[in-house]
């Protein structure tokens, strides 16, 4: 398991950015709990009934969500099904929110982000003219004061491309954030300019190009000044000759305060945010190329229907706009160049979303279109997802919403960039499961949602191999997919375990893009820390004593029945074997042979003391045989040991904080992750050991007891303590811990006391009552190969050769010169063990040759830059 509270850390940069409305939302203090309607409030919502040729379909206008707050019952919207005959328009409630006069099916609305589409159109546009390419550097085509305004906060418009700005991976930051919002609250008639919102963008710092995916209007807002320089027009005047507005109908559609309203428009609709009138902010707020246009559900629909027909750019440029996966994934936050992919059933389909509570989507394949714009961020309806408006009515218009050949519970979604090649095909989607499966009659049950990506190697893909390997992550709370996307992206790996089976990987329950996602708002030092972060998930109506490793047994077993798999293979990392082996306790049927990479067994103790220092013991010993290594750090393992009692006695101040002998056991474990840093981790003990204040300026950063630690985004840290809590902290000897905690061995007490910190954390943390199975082991009924690095820290080998001993089907592997999880250390050679593994389905047929022919480890002498590249410093 991994330690959840670490006495010291390694500082890296931490990113944040909040959505406009929740900043919106923080800044009015609108945190007030909502009513939910009553059954009668529901019944008596207005509905509308739409007649089609051959069917009448009840498509529902009103949102479920509270009626006594501003603009929830006002909706435009249309949707339109030529396959079926069907044009079908929806119109209700006020147009200011609130009372009056009431919306028509052509009251217009700012379609904010919708925007974009036509953008990115018009950019295209502009490249089949020959004007520049889709991968010109931008730095020729803006103007000179903008270029100089990112050079001067140190961006590079020479590294930045046409394509990277389309798909929001130029490495600018989103200027609609937390300063932006506080002055639109502060001041909503000012003008903003162009120059104003890039400058709060430019402060924010910036990624390198293509680095990462990070929506933000910056990029949009480049773009328009890209075209309008290109047109040496206007942005209005440039939409309306490269969109040709006229040639399609768009005759409803304007720029916001750059145009007159088109003779006739009614008033446009408006949308609260968090209860505020959004419509009291100038246009300019968001006007430049990321929002802007005015427009009706007539015209938005006519736009994205000529679009993809081939009417406004060439279909091969379509193609790039919507088949390229720029980021995303896992949720309609999936980008490709201007447009959202996202799928209805197996359809595939496009659009946008937008802040002023609009959606749209088109699924060419099927001809279907669908736009909506509410008056208020309540209604839930407003998204591309299983449960938005365009999905629903949808499945009204009979159209197979199934996602083949997967079951109801899974809703395919667009696959992020990061998993896609040419050599193979992946599907990704969301599983749907019960947070409570026993759940009474009228309890509050709400739906989880996890992410499962289904890799199959080309030419064949569709219907699941027989049995499929699946993977399972580790921590517990440590996200997949990250681990997952690597080791995808790595050839050794990717072509040895895609032979002859289909992966498939889940995240769990609670862990990175599953919903709800169960991180604390910071990290877990005390039980005081762990209260707020209890409060925070009660509010949210989570009940955290729902996610163990029984439930993710459960959740798992959903997935199975989901994908129509007889039978599958497990392969766990780290927590993960531990739950690869509760589901083959629970479910053996389900399960024909299993890989277990740095085992965590569920009898394993929550005290890793001893094991901890086993390890570390082989590790000096090690350094003994090596003989520059003896030489260089003579009696290593003593010094250190003096050295780490006196700092507990008498802690050192190190970059404003004391440092203790215990926050330097702790921080060892950092260093056994890379085999290039292990090998400098004895250099790094005899640092220690002479305390080394230089050393120990550059990479130790203390944890001040008044000072919050940033919670990571690809840990769970409310997920580690709801497994660890209710599966491994029940069971810890406690007699064993307080003779290591007054000891004198330093190793043994400093994690003795972490551990009794974890302790004192569960004392107030959630718990259901115990099954008695949490920390039974599973008899291996199946073949089984174990995985083990020779210096794993957190998943001691000792524990892996126990195991294999317990069963004549079980056979471990160690692999020299390593820390933690052989498949990400000593990618090729593990990845060839398991596959030959899986394929004979026996650890006695497993030659694994590769493992002998590995060197053994390598101690560095001494520190060097190198070592500093390595860790960032």
């Amino acid at each position: 398991m991994t330690a959840s509270i670490p006495h010291s850390c390694f500082v890296f940069p931490v990113q944040r950015h909040a959505a406009l409305g929740a900043a919106i939302s923080m800044l009015l203090c609108t945190t007030t709990a909502l009513a939910t309607p009553s059954l009668d409030q529901k019944a008596q919502a207005p509905r509308t009934q739409i007649h089609a040729p051959d069917l009448v379909v009840e498509a529902m206008a009103a949102p479920s969500t509270a009626i006594n707050q501003p603009g929830n019952l006002s909706l435009v919207g249309l949707t339109t099904y030529p396959k079926r005959g069907v044009r079908i328009a929806n119109s209700l409630g006020p147009i200011d929110g609130i009372s009056g006069e009431q919306v028509r099916n052509d009251t217009p609305f700012r379609i904010a982000s919708l925007t974009k589409s036509f953008t990115a159109a018009a950019i295209f546009k502009l490249i089949e003219q020959g004007r520049f390419e889709l991968d010109n550097p931008i730095q020729a085509l803006l103007s000179e004061a903008t270029e100089a305004q990112m050079r001067l906060a140190n961006v590079d418009p020479r590294t930045i491309t046409v394509r990277q700005l389309l798909a929001h991976r130029s490495g600018l930051q989103d200027y609609v954030g937390d300063a932006y919002a506080t002055q639109l609250v502060a001041n909503p008639s000012r003008k903003w300019t162009r120059a104003e919102q890039l400058a709060i963008a430019l402060e924010l710092g910036a990624f390198g190009a293509d680095e990462v995916y990070l929506y933000a209007d910056t990029n949009y807002i480049l773009l328009g000044e890209i075209i309008e320089r290109s047109t040496q027009t206007t942005l209005a005047a440039s939409y309306r000759s490269l969109l040709n507005f006229s040639g399609l109908g768009l005759n409803s559609t304007y720029l916001e305060s750059a145009e007159t309203a088109p003779t006739g428009l009614g008033k446009p609709l408006r949308a609260y945010v968090r209860g505020f009138d959004t419509s009291l902010f100038d246009a300019s707020f968001d006007l430049y190329g990321g929002g802007g246009l005015i427009s009706t559900t007539k015209d938005v629909t006519q736009f994205y229907r000529a679009l993809f027909a081939g009417r406004v750019i060439s279909k091969a440029s379509v193609k790039l706009m919507s088949e390229t996966v720029s980021g995303g994934g896992f949720s309609e936050a999936a980008y490709g160049l201007g447009l959202m992919p996202f799928y209805i059933g197996n359809h595939a389909c496009y659009g946008h979303i937008g802040f002023s509570n609009v959606i749209a989507g088109h699924c060419p394949s099927i001809d279907y279109t669908f736009v909506y714009a509410g008056g208020s961020d309540l209604i839930k309806e407003l998204r591309l997802t299983e449960q938005g408006l365009g999905y629903q009515v949808a499945r009204s218009l009979r159209i197979d919403t199934t996602p083949k050949p997967f079951g109801a519970d899974f809703e395919r979604t667009r696959c992020p960039k990061e998993l896609l090649n040419d050599a193979t095909s992946v599907q990704c989607g969301v599983l749907a499961v019960p947070e409570k499966r026993d759940a009474a009659r009228g309890e509050p049950n709400r739906l989880l949602r996890f992410p499962v990506a289904v890799a199959q190697p080309l030419p064949r893909a569709g219907a699941l191999s027989k049995t499929p390997l699946l993977l399972l992550g580790g921590g517990p709370g440590d996200a997949l997919l990250p681990t997952f996307t690597g080791l995808f992206n790595t050839p050794e790996a990717s072509t040895s375990l895609l032979n002859g089976q289909d992966l498939i990987a889940i995240e769990y329950r609670g862990v990175g893009a599953a919903r709800p996602n169960l991180t604390c708002d910071t990290r877990l030092r005390s039980a005081d820390d762990a209260l707020q972060c209890v409060s925070k998930f009660a509010d949210l109506q989570v009940d955290l004593s729902r996610y163990t490793s029984l439930e993710i047994a459960a959740d798992i077993e959903q997935l199975r029945n989901s994908l129509n798999v007889e039978r599958w293979k497990l392969l766990g990392f780290s927590y993960g074997t531990r739950q690869a082996l509760t589901v083959l306790r629970e479910r053996p049927h389900t399960v024909q042979a299993i890989v277990l990479d740095g085992v965590d067994p569920p009898n394993a103790s929550f005290n890793d003391a001893t094991d901890y220092a086993r390890t570390l013991d082989s590790l000096f010993a090690s350094c003994m045989r090596q003989t520059d290594c003896e030489a260089s750090f003579p009696n290593l393992k003593l010094r250190l040991y003096n050295s780490l009692n006196e700092l507990d006695r008498l802690p050192m101040m190190i970059n404003g904080g004391l440092i203790t002998g215990s926050n330097l056991v702790d921080s060892l474990a950092i260093y056994q992750g890379d085999p290039a840093l292990l090998a400098y981790l004895p250099a790094v003990m005899d640092a220690y050991a002479r305390k080394d204040v230089e050393f120990l300026e550059r990479v130790i950063v203390p944890s001040l007891p008044d000072q919050a630690i940033a919670a990571d985004p690809n840990f769970s840290d409310a997920l580690f303590f709801s497994i660890s809590c209710q599966g491994s902290a029940p069971f810890v000897n406690r007699s064993e811990l307080q003779m290591q905690l007054s000891g004198n061995d330093p190793i043994l007490r400093s994690r003795a006391k972490l551990t009794q910190d974890n302790l004192d954390i569960c004392a107030v943390w959630p718990s259901a009552a115990l099954t008695g199975r949490e920390n039974q082991n599973a008899s291996l009924s199946v073949p089984t190969l174990i995985l083990n690095g020779e210096f794993d820290l957190q998943t001691a080998p000792s524990l892996g050769r126990a195991l294999a001993a317990s069963s004549s089907n079980a056979r471990t592997l160690e692999f020299p010169a390593i820390g933690h999880i052989a498949l990400t250390q000593s990618t090729a050679c593990a990845a060839l063990a398991v596959a030959e593994f899986l394929a004979a389905a026996s650890p006695t047929n497993v030659q694994a040759s590769c493992v002998a022919q590995l060197p053994s480890v390598r101690w560095m002498t001494a520190i060097n830059e190198a070592f500093f590249t390595l860790i960032g410093r």
